[in-house]
């Protein structure tokens, strides 16, 4: 992990392709959700400062992705 991510800090960058620049690109990001189509949560991915990321997925074999995710206050479904 390098040091500005010890610190807190994060650069988020979102591409459609390897080669088309940056749909998104950001720096005072401290989550990213990926839903699918109608809107339900299927990945939670949550920065905090001074900790690895935490990686969560609905695809993931612990049945606690629903729970955790409303504890940490994000929405099931959109």
């Amino acid at each position: 992990m390098s040091e500005k991510a010890k610190n807190g800090s994060f650069k988020i960058i979102v591409n459609k392709d390897a080669i088309s620049p940056p749909l998104l690109e950001t720096d005072i990001a401290s989550s990213i959700e990926i839903r699918d189509s109608e809107g339900n949560l299927q990945i939670l991915i949550v920065m905090v400062p001074g900790f690895p990321v935490l990686f969560k997925s609905a695809a993931d074999k612990d049945k606690d992705f629903p729970s955790f995710c409303q504890n940490m206050g994000f929405k099931m479904k959109k």
